[in-house]
Formats: C-alpha cells, sequence, structure tokens
C-alpha cells in the first residue's frame, strides 16, 4: 500500500467518524415508511450546506441567490412535512366546546350544549380541499425545480 493511499484512509476514516457523529441524531429518528424522514434528511443536509456557504469565500453577487434558493428549499420541506395546507387555505378547526346547562323540566339533570359549531359549510370545505391540495402539488413542484435546476452550483 503507499502512502497515498494511507493518507486517503486516514482522512476517510477521520471524515467517516465526523459524519457518524454529525448525522447520529436526525439517523436516530429516521423511519423507512413515511416521506417524511426523507424529507428531513434533505432539510438536515440543506442547513448544513447553507452553513458552509454563508461562511464561504464567494462574492455577494453570486452566494445572496444560493443562500435564498436554499432557504427556500428548506421553508418547502418545512411546509411539506408539517401538513398544514388545510389550514394556510382557510381550514378552521372544529373546534367543539360545550357547556352544561340544567334542563328544563328537571334542573337537577344537566345537558351538554355544542356552543361553537363548525362555522365553514360543506361547500367551502370543498373549495378549502381543493385548494390545499393545489398549494401542496405547487409547493412539491418548485422543491424539486429549485433542487432539479441550480442544486449542483451550490457548492462553495
Amino acid at each position: 500500500m503507499n502512502l497515498y493511499r494511507i493518507k486517503d484512509l486516514y482522512y476517510d476514516i477521520k471524515q467517516g467518524l465526523r459524519s457518524l457523529i454529525r448525522y447520529f441524531p436526525i439517523v436516530w429518528k429516521t423511519r423507512d415508511w413515511d416521506y417524511y424522514y426523507l424529507f428531513e434528511m434533505q432539510k438536515f443536509q440543506l442547513e448544513l450546506l447553507l452553513k458552509i456557504i454563508k461562511k464561504g469565500h464567494e462574492i455577494d453577487e453570486t452566494r445572496i441567490p444560493k443562500e435564498k434558493d436554499i432557504q427556500r428549499c428548506i421553508d418547502l420541506i418545512d411546509n411539506i412535512n408539517q401538513n398544514n395546507y388545510f389550514e394556510r387555505c382557510g381550514f378552521v378547526h372544529n373546534r367543539v366546546i360545550y357547556k352544561t346547562i340544567p334542563y328544563k323540566d328537571n334542573p337537577k339533570l344537566t345537558q351538554l350544549i355544542n356552543i361553537h359549531p363548525n362555522p365553514q359549510s360543506e361547500e367551502e370545505l370543498k373549495k378549502i380541499f381543493k385548494e390545499s391540495e393545489k398549494l401542496e402539488e405547487q409547493e412539491l413542484k418548485e422543491l424539486f425545480f429549485i433542487l432539479q435546476k441550480k442544486c449542483q452550483g451550490w457548492w462553495d
């Protein structure tokens, strides 16, 4: 084995151990059954990259657009994983709150009355559902567009 390969082996082991320590928390939480974890891993990697680019020696003219694109990807991944598209499109959770009142006939007995019914009609809910699906699809497309078109130029 020549000296060059021994140096490579040393640096590979050193970098590998650093990566194991750095990635341990995200890998520990990762599960195989949901896209959420795939996006969390991608977000983690993008956050590391963003820190490196911000500390880099690149001029503002080229660095700032990269930072904005990476931050936008991180924000989109947050939106996708929070899965709050219904709420963002106007859905109000049915906050059913009951009040206990006595019966008129027998004040010893009480009944529950819903004092906050859902304020949205079936039509509004259908519209919100369609808008939320459309918004989610747009954000997924935007995320993959940025990754497809720009990620190869992000390296410091």
